[in-house]
């Protein structure tokens, strides 16, 4: 129920006590989808009104500090020096309208996951700026959608059991969904388990006297809503529903219950929105693993099942024996022999099939070569066995460390391992991804790494690298970033490996023809990248320099 309009109507109450008449002093991004408008409240303090575009969880919520970082952007400049004359909810929609000192001008928060935006209108209706695709939005007409769903409040028993019953063939799952916006799935799941409904249950079905029960029921259920405690249940662990009241249905999960609305939708979005790309990617890795460890264990009870088969040697061993002694029998152009069978005290004739381009060496040497094919394939079967084994141990392994992680970090671990080992499928550009961005050197024990191109010098620098490494660049060329690995997290760095280091920076620049190269040095933690930068562009800070020269060649 993050965003049930009741949900959006209680931080809607919540904020508009708390932001009226505040002046917008900055407005500005530095996150992905996410808008912040720092704020100077009547009373002189400082408070900041945080707006996703998340195209899962968007939100609208307010925190006492944001720090505004160097790579943020400003947006919305139009704002700045505003005071917020009020916040109000649209009847009935998942969007918020706030107004302005300044005449007619509105912001239209639209909170729709993947249709989520922020657009200022003036007082004509017409779009000044939004949030995403202002270029393609600006001075265009804004709307409200149009929606035909009622509010089930405003209506009588009686006149929800007509609407019903015009539709009586239809499920009320889907009657109920269709037709009102406060009934959402997890509203419906509640209702349904209040009333002791089944989710596929007919309005045919029902007796009229049953359908204003549940009218009364889901209104009682939504004044709970208006003024119950939010809560969040948890499932494994992970926020699974927010709610603004008890929910029965989910009683068996714990719970966690937020003295405002506030909180509770800032816990429930930034760890939702955390571990969602983490649940999706552990089950799509959890899920390949499964068919592959399925597929091997396939392939080893087929290889276990299979028999030895010593008869087809010998059969083989035998006919090639008998053509070697009867080479007359053996005729170019004939596909067939007649061969006296030695073996048998009977002495029988026996038709062997035969190459009719071959003679009857070439013959025989086919009937040899399979017999000893049998040998190599039970010699092959055997290890491709033992290898199967040891596949499955590794693999099973990987899925119980899989099962049981809950951070990125270790995700990250197993990913690696996973497609470096080809025992998940990879698409060209994740292949492509899994070629490291740097160069590996090693010096008296020291690891340094060397980026190999401007995109790889991110890469390497904020992906890779850990934030206590050391960093390394040229000063005044363009060239690789360097880095020191530095796993033990030391203040200093030997003189000789940095020296080292400085030289391999200067090798990998465009001083690595010149002497006595001046080369800034810092903690991996103190390089920032600006928003929108060039690849490769950085913003060092409590730089030192040292002065080397490049490694002759």
């Amino acid at each position: 129920m993050h965003l049930h309009f009741l949900t959006l109507k209680r931080q809607t109450d919540f904020l508009e006590e708390r932001i009226t008449d505040a002046t917008i002093q900055d407005s500005f991004t530095q996150v992905k989808n996410e808008w912040i408008l720092h704020l100077l409240l009547p009373d002189k303090k400082q408070s900041f009104l945080q707006l996703s575009c998340h195209p899962r969880f968007p939100f609208m919520i307010i925190n006492d500090s944001i720090k505004r970082q160097k790579n943020s952007t400003t947006v919305m400049s139009e704002l700045l020096e505003s005071k917020i004359r009020d916040l109000q909810i649209v009847s009935g929609e998942r969007i918020l309208e706030m107004a302005f000192d300044k005449t007619g001008q509105k912001l239209m928060l639209h909170l729709f996951t993947t249709n989520s935006n922020f657009f200022l209108v003036d007082q004509y209706s017409l779009i000044i700026n939004s949030f995403k695709k202002s270029k393609s939005l600006k001075r265009t007409t804004y709307s409200i959608p149009v929606s035909s769903r009622l509010d089930i409040s405003a209506i009588t028993s009686s006149e929800f059991a007509e609407m019903a019953r015009r539709e009586s063939e239809k499920k009320l799952l889907s009657f109920l969904k269709k037709k009102f916006f406060h009934l959402n799935q997890t509203v419906i799941n509640e209702l349904f388990f209040r009333w002791g409904t089944p989710h596929d249950a007919l309005i045919q079905n029902l007796e009229s006297d049953q359908l204003a029960k549940l009218h009364t029921g889901a209104i009682d259920f939504l004044k709970e809503c208006e003024k119950g405690q939010p809560r969040i249940y948890f499932q494994e662990k992970l926020p699974h529903v927010l709610s603004l009241t008890q929910l029965r249905h989910v009683h068996d999960l714990d719970q966690e219950i937020f003295d405002d609305i506030n909180s509770a939708l800032r816990f429930f979005n930034f760890q939702s929105s955390k571990y969602q790309v983490l649940i999706h990617k552990k089950n799509s890795y959890l899920k390949s693993l499964t068919q592959r460890i399925q597929y091997l264990e396939k392939t080893s009870k087929k290889l276990g099942d299979r028999k030895d088969q010593p008869h087809k040697k010998e059969y083989y061993t035998k006919i090639a024996q008998l053509i070697l002694a009867q080479p007359k029998a053996i005729k170019r152009g004939e596909a067939t022999a007649e061969l006296v069978d030695y073996y048998d005290p009977q002495l029988p004739v026996i038709q062997v099939k035969i190459n009719p381009k071959f003679n009857a060496q070439e013959n025989a040497e086919v009937f040899f070569s399979n017999a000893r094919y049998f040998d190599q394939k039970q010699v092959k079967r055997k290890r491709r066995a033992k290898e199967i084994q040891a596949q499955l141990k590794s693999l099973y392994q990987i899925k119980e460390n899989l099962e049981s992680i809950d951070s990125y970090k270790a995700l990250e671990r197993i990913e690696l391992k996973l497609k470096s080992d080809n025992l998940i499928p990879k698409s060209e550009a994740e292949a492509t991804q899994l070629r490291l961005p740097f160069k590996k050197f090693t010096f008296r024990n020291w690891e340094i790494w060397v980026g190999r191109s401007a995109k790889d010098n991110d890469t390497m620098t904020f992906k890779h690298a850990h934030k206590e490494d050391w960093w390394l660049h040229v000063q005044g060329y363009a060239g690789s970033h360097v880095v020191i690995r530095n796993p033990q997290h030391r203040n200093d760095v030997p003189p000789d490996i940095l020296q080292r280091a400085a030289s391999l920076a200067i090798t990998h620049s465009d001083a690595k023809h010149a002497s006595y190269v001046p080369v800034i040095y810092t903690k991996v933690k103190f390089v920032q990248k600006p928003r929108k930068s060039t690849p490769g562009s950085v913003f060092p800070s409590h730089t030192k320099t040292i002065y080397a020269d490049p490694i002759e060649r």
